[in-house]
């Protein structure tokens, strides 16, 4: 099965795309890990919050190295009410 992907080239400018603010819940997992690599590249993303229960308070680039330009500190990922 072929997979077809369309690439959007009617964009005005950089300046009139709006900036996605994304969460990843497990970003220190397997899959959560891969989907920062890919939105980290993304020039329309921004990845506010990264949350995982195994390494809290932190920085997602003292768990992964290869992501330096990240700062931000892990917080926990568990589901709470209120």
């Amino acid at each position: 099965m072929a997979y077809k992907f369309r690439v959007c080239h009617n964009l005005k400018k950089k300046e009139d795309v709006k900036m996605i603010k994304a969460g990843i819940i497990g970003a220190t997992g397997y899959a959560g890990a891969e989907l920062v690599r890919i939105l980290m590249g993304h020039p329309s993303v921004e990845i506010k919050w990264y949350g995982s229960r195994s390494y809290i308070d932190k920085k997602y680039a003292d768990v992964y190295h290869g992501t330096s330009g990240v700062a931000q500190k892990v917080e926990d990922s568990a589901w709470r009410d209120g």
